[in-house]
Protein backbone atom coordinates (compact mmCIF):
# COMPACT_ATOMS: atom_id res chain seq x y z
CA UNK A 1 0.00 0.00 0.00
CA UNK A 2 1.01 3.64 -1.02
CA UNK A 3 1.35 5.66 2.08
CA UNK A 4 -0.70 9.03 2.05
CA UNK A 5 1.76 10.74 3.85
CA UNK A 6 5.73 11.46 4.49
CA UNK A 7 6.80 8.74 6.73
CA UNK A 8 10.19 6.93 7.39
CA UNK A 9 13.50 8.24 6.29
CA UNK A 10 11.37 11.16 4.50
CA UNK A 11 9.01 11.96 7.53
CA UNK A 12 8.29 15.78 7.33
CA UNK A 13 9.43 16.34 10.59
CA UNK A 14 13.31 15.63 11.22
CA UNK A 15 13.20 13.78 14.74
CA UNK A 16 10.87 10.90 12.57
CA UNK A 17 13.33 10.41 10.64
CA UNK A 18 15.91 9.51 13.23
CA UNK A 19 15.59 5.98 13.78
CA UNK A 20 15.58 4.77 10.50
CA UNK A 21 18.45 6.65 9.60
CA UNK A 22 20.11 4.57 12.59
CA UNK A 23 18.54 1.82 11.42
CA UNK A 24 20.33 2.05 7.70
CA UNK A 25 23.70 3.50 9.65
CA UNK A 26 23.53 0.20 11.38
CA UNK A 27 22.81 -2.26 8.07
CA UNK A 28 25.33 -0.38 6.97
CA UNK A 29 28.09 -0.90 9.72
CA UNK A 30 29.46 -4.09 7.82
CA UNK A 31 29.92 -2.71 4.59
CA UNK A 32 32.78 -2.99 3.62
CA UNK A 33 33.80 0.56 2.12
CA UNK A 34 35.20 3.73 3.73
CA UNK A 35 32.18 5.26 5.66
CA UNK A 36 31.85 8.68 6.26
CA UNK A 37 32.97 10.31 9.18
CA UNK A 38 29.34 11.17 10.48
CA UNK A 39 28.96 7.59 10.87
CA UNK A 40 30.81 7.88 14.35
CA UNK A 41 27.68 9.64 15.86
CA UNK A 42 25.13 7.52 17.65
CA UNK A 43 21.53 8.40 16.87
CA UNK A 44 19.25 7.32 20.16
CA UNK A 45 17.11 10.02 21.17
CA UNK A 46 16.10 12.94 18.22
CA UNK A 47 15.45 15.45 21.33
CA UNK A 48 19.27 15.19 21.94
CA UNK A 49 20.61 15.81 18.89
CA UNK A 50 20.70 18.99 16.56
CA UNK A 51 18.65 18.88 12.97
CA UNK A 52 21.45 20.06 11.14
CA UNK A 53 23.73 16.95 12.82
CA UNK A 54 20.83 14.72 11.71
CA UNK A 55 19.88 15.85 8.03
CA UNK A 56 24.05 15.72 7.54
CA UNK A 57 24.13 12.02 8.10
CA UNK A 58 20.98 11.09 6.58
CA UNK A 59 22.66 13.00 3.20
CA UNK A 60 26.21 10.82 4.09
CA UNK A 61 24.24 7.87 4.71
CA UNK A 62 22.29 8.31 1.40
CA UNK A 63 25.41 8.46 -0.28
CA UNK A 64 27.11 5.60 1.01
CA UNK A 65 23.96 3.27 0.33
CA UNK A 66 23.81 4.12 -3.18
CA UNK A 67 26.97 4.18 -4.07
CA UNK A 68 28.13 1.62 -2.10
CA UNK A 69 24.92 -0.09 -3.75
CA UNK A 70 25.82 0.56 -7.00
CA UNK A 71 29.52 -0.98 -6.98
CA UNK A 72 28.40 -4.33 -5.77
CA UNK A 73 25.00 -4.75 -7.62
CA UNK A 74 25.46 -2.58 -10.63
CA UNK A 75 22.32 -0.77 -10.67
CA UNK A 76 20.76 2.21 -8.67
CA UNK A 77 19.07 0.78 -5.75
CA UNK A 78 15.45 2.00 -4.66
CA UNK A 79 14.79 5.07 -2.77
CA UNK A 80 13.25 6.74 -0.28
CA UNK A 81 10.93 9.23 -2.16
CA UNK A 82 8.38 12.18 -0.73
CA UNK A 83 4.91 12.55 -1.55
CA UNK A 84 3.78 15.80 -2.64
CA UNK A 85 0.44 17.08 -1.33
CA UNK A 86 -2.70 17.34 -3.67
CA UNK A 87 -3.61 20.66 -5.30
Amino acid sequence: MIPYMNIGFVANDWREQVPFISALMNMMSCWEGLKPEVFKYQLHHAEELLEGLVLELKHKAACFYTQTFYNYFGHAPLISHCILPAV
